[in-house]
């Protein structure tokens, strides 16, 4: 079946999303990579620590020392480059629905476009789709709740170093209760790679629920 969008083509928000989701999967897969790499050649180190028997134990102490801490490096660079990969594609997303608000405001005709909006960041572009559709944005409840969790947790990456806000713990809680991607030791947030694999899949139903909401069966006009 072939749709239209205000008589024309309406821009394939999927085919768009898995064109730019290749490059949030390569750097998944880059730092994965890395901290296996990583990891195995401290293990590697141990073994051989533990093999060689002409050290002395004291020798042996310093060298597990040293492996612990590098091995907490490891693990802090891992957090600093997942935290990276959020703050990116949250960007993306945001870029999205800026191109969407765009879209509307034209399939609209609308005086008023998304920089007219209060707010900031991405909250201007949802109050924006929320206005002119006259739905709340998102449109699916479980997207809803992931898309807030996500923006939750950007914010306290990019504005906190990672760092709870107390009136913000409980709706992650309540999320790592039903996905267990996150964790939270003191208020911080410690992200996994399943975590970030999720908003890759966050983003592509953002995409579809922006490409269902303009679709319509041929001959039909919409506004949207």
């Amino acid at each position: 079946m072939k749709y239209v969008c205000e008589g024309k083509s309406f821009l394939p928000w999927d085919v768009f999303f898995e064109f730019k989701s290749q490059y949030f999967n390569k750097y998944l897969i880059f730092i994965k990579s890395t901290s296996e790499e990583e990891t195995k050649n401290l293990n590697t180190a141990w073994q051989k620590a533990k093999e060689d028997s002409y050290d002395s134990e004291e020798h042996k102490e310093w060298v597990s020392d040293s492996i612990i801490d590098d091995a907490f490096e490891v693990t802090e660079v891992e957090q600093l480059m997942l935290k990276s990969f959020v703050v990116s594609i949250f960007i993306f997303i945001e870029e999205t629905l800026n191109e969407f608000c765009s879209h509307l405001n034209k399939s609209h005709n609308q005086v008023f476009s998304v920089s007219d909006m209060a707010g900031m960041g991405v909250n201007k572009a949802v109050r924006y789709i929320e206005v002119v559709t006259g739905k709340e944005f998102p449109f699916q409840q479980d997207t809803k709740i992931s898309f807030s969790v996500a923006r939750c947790i950007r914010n306290s990456i990019v504005h906190n170093d990672g760092l709870l806000k107390k009136d913000k713990i409980a709706e992650v809680e309540n999320y790592i209760r039903n996905y267990k991607t996150l964790e939270i030791k003191n208020t911080k947030l410690v992200l996994s790679y399943e975590y970030a694999t999720s908003l890759i899949l966050l983003n592509k139903k953002i995409c579809e629920e922006l490409q269902n909401s303009c679709l319509i069966e041929e001959e039909q006009t919409v506004a949207i």
